[in-house]
């Protein structure tokens, strides 16, 4: 949609149809199919594939004329993205997102290359056509072929970077759309549920947890906490340690250092007392690499479980470890 009480869709013809009020329902010269996954839009103009190409439709052209068409390769698995100053990025062919984007005149160009793949911090892959963007950053989220989620941005040396922010496959579902909305990333996860993970601009980590020696090795108790937080895991002898608290908007809002006194089994404390009460990701880095990490709640000092409602309860790790005899014990209400 382009606009208030207006639905743009593709029919069985692959012909764009709009339904919008003083207008009903009115289809589209079939000069301009529509092939693509996916219509975007923004600033009075929708955007959308047309055999490989980008074609255009502006406001003015609504159920009037003929949309405008923009050579370009854009791939048949291509979902696009576009930000707010009218940048459209797609896969092509050859499993590399490009840019198309409209000029002050009112042109555009497409085909645009992001040298990403030529940036020695990039973590380059190709990407398997499924896309989506933060509307307020323009950070572009992709999924390689590889399963993992990957953040494309420029930077603050305006080079164009590629980040592997999943570091592992979450199982999304091929050729299935996903939608951002910080800091959360919506998809379709590979059983036919729908996945939720949080993300965030500046760093990017998912609340579906790793795996690997580090992760089993890191725990956290008590959870939800309200004082103190034990952290145990797994260092070498000199390693230097890091705890860090990210809060739902991604910024970090705690952190403690330790230096590991011997080999092994780590144990250590730290105070979180002055956290406002909500949901956080707790990050472990060792030698300045991050190595595992986990949700934690924080709770307001004298919270009991009665406090907590049920739709939360099921999310807080380790409560479910508890004796089921607290549901007997305990008034719940749903929120």
């Amino acid at each position: 949609a382009t606009g208030v009480d207006e639905v743009f869709y593709r029919n069985t013809n692959n012909q764009l149809v709009l339904i919008a009020p003083g207008v009903g329902q009115y289809t589209y010269s079939a000069t301009y199919p529509v092939h693509g996954f996916n219509l975007v839009a923004a600033n009075d103009r929708l955007y959308y594939k047309s055999y490989s190409n980008l074609v255009v439709l502006d406001r003015s052209q609504h159920a009037t004329g003929t949309p405008n068409s923009i050579n370009a390769a854009i791939a048949d698995h291509s979902y696009l993205a576009i930000n707010s100053a009218e940048e459209v990025f797609y896969t092509t062919y050859n499993n590399d997102i490009l840019q198309a984007k409209r000029n002050t005149d009112g042109t555009y160009q497409a085909d645009i290359a992001l040298p990403y793949q030529t940036n020695p911090d990039s973590e380059y892959t190709g990407s398997n056509g499924q896309m989506t963007i933060n509307p307020v950053s323009g950070v572009v989220y992709y999924v390689g072929w590889n399963g993992h989620v990957y953040q494309l941005y420029l930077n603050s040396d305006d080079a164009w970077l590629s980040v592997d922010i999943g570091r592992y496959n979450i199982g999304i579902q091929s050729q299935t759309p996903m939608h951002y909305r910080s800091p959360h990333l919506f998809y379709t996860q590979s059983d036919g549920h729908i996945g939720n993970s949080f993300y965030y601009d500046s760093g990017c980590y998912s609340l579906v947890e790793k795996s690997g020696e580090q992760q089993a090795n890191f725990s956290i108790s008590p959870n939800p906490a309200s004082e103190e937080l034990y952290i145990t895991f797994g260092a070498d002898e000199g390693d230097n340690v890091k705890l860090q608290l990210i809060n739902m908007i991604g910024q970090q809002v705690h952190t403690a250092n330790w230096k590991a006194t011997e080999e092994g089994h780590q144990e250590q404390s730290s105070t979180v007392n002055h956290l406002p009460a909500g949901t956080y990701v707790c990050r472990l880095l060792v030698n300045d690499s991050e190595v595992a990490y986990r949700k934690v709640v924080i709770v307001d000092e004298g919270t009991t479980i009665n406090d907590i409602t049920l739709s939360n309860f099921v999310n807080y790790e380790g409560l479910m470890k508890r004796s089921l005899r607290v549901l007997a014990m305990t008034d719940f209400w749903v929120a």
